[in-house]
């Protein structure tokens, strides 16, 4: 028996498949055929001459159920993209050449390295995956060098910070900055948090919304967050709380055009992560233990915070006081005027002194 495929009707200028009864597409062609292998996805087996859309929407139904949302999206964007950039190609034919030219054309003004690995990593994913199921038995990706995610260094000087608030002219993006200064969030956080996310103290994510998809994520409000979170809650009881002028959500490629704006205006560099970066920062210079900044970020790690430590060097006016703090005058020479008796939890052992002067007997 032959394969139904998509043919054009010309009575109702559209595109249709016969699948038991005939069942329409769509006018456009692409969008047509793109509908049809979604309708025959998991009714053939995948092989290298399967096209790499197939294999693409096998991938995705499966991302959608084991991955959170926010993962899912991420592949989603990613291989849709690569996707229009390569069209009806099998997935023997694909070549790191592929990955080369998509990336060239889809980010032309982008020189962030973790953007261009995040990219390769979704599309490497894909493949990985048909092989690891045994669709394929081989990636054709193997062996390709991924581009170097590039260090999030990034930190505002509290002037920096005042200018950022004060020069943005929509309520919507300063509430989003406010929020992210103030809790310390993830841009994609702050970006999909909902109404139902917020039990009137802190928002709470559960596990399959969350980062790393394990454990629930609280993220805690102080009072300048949670009025804004209140407010938008009675507005949006439904769908995403931070929305731009047009109450449409926040898309990451919208911040990211919406920082380069800002960026170009002040004159230095506005990143979400960068207001991500300061609250970290800012903590560590107030005295707050990175163990509990940790846990205030949602960081099961403390390695970006032992890197957030660099930014510390650039608060000259904290290592000002931390210089003064160890110079004191009250401090003789250097050495306490009287000796410390530090008792020594040995037995038979007499206290010893912290007094560096000349040794009795000497």
């Amino acid at each position: 028996m032959r394969e139904p495929k998509p043919f054009w009707k010309k009575s109702h200028e559209c595109w249709y498949v016969d699948l038991d009864k005939q069942q329409r597409l769509d006018p456009d062609k692409d969008k047509a055929w793109a509908m049809y292998h979604e309708l025959m996805a998991g009714t053939r087996e995948i092989g290298p001459n399967t096209l790499v859309l197939e294999l693409m929407v096998e991938f995705l139904a499966h991302s959608k159920r084991v991955n959170a949302a926010s993962t899912h999206e991420n592949y989603k964007n990613h291989l849709e993209s690569f996707y229009k950039s390569v069209g009806k190609i099998k997935v023997s034919a694909v070549k790191p050449l592929h990955i080369e030219r998509w990336l060239a054309k889809r980010y032309v003004n982008t020189n962030n390295g973790s953007t261009l690995n995040g990219a390769v990593r979704a599309v490497a994913r894909l493949f990985n995956w048909a092989k690891k199921s045994g669709r394929i038995p081989k990636s054709p990706l193997e062996g390709m060098e991924h581009p170097r995610p590039t260090t999030r260094d990034v930190y505002l000087m509290p002037d920096q910070y005042k200018k950022l608030i004060e020069a943005i002219r929509t309520e919507a993006f300063r509430e989003f900055a406010i929020v992210m200064r103030e809790t310390g969030c993830r841009p994609q956080e702050a970006r999909t948090v909902e109404a139902r996310h917020f039990d009137g103290v802190c928002w709470v994510f559960p596990a399959n919304e969350s980062k790393g998809g394990t454990d629930q994520r609280v993220i805690l409000l102080n009072d300048k967050a949670l009025a804004i979170t209140k407010r938008l809650a009675l507005k949006y009881p439904e769908g995403p709380l931070f929305r731009n002028h047009r109450g449409r959500p926040w898309t990451k490629d919208a911040l990211v055009h919406q920082c380069a704006r800002m960026t170009k205006r002040l004159g230095f560099h506005i990143c979400p992560y960068a207001i991500r970066h300061t609250f970290a920062t800012d903590a560590i210079i107030r005295g707050v233990d990175i163990v509990t900044i940790a846990e205030l970020m949602g960081h099961k790690s403390l390695k970006m915070l032992h890197r957030a430590y660099q930014h510390v060097r650039k608060r000259g006016d904290h290592l000002k006081r931390a210089l003064d703090q160890a110079t004191r005058e009250d401090v003789a020479q250097g050495y306490p005027t009287t000796p410390t008796i530090v008792p020594d939890a040995r037995p038979n052992v007499p206290a010893r002194t912290t007094d560096r002067g000349p040794r009795m007997g000497a």
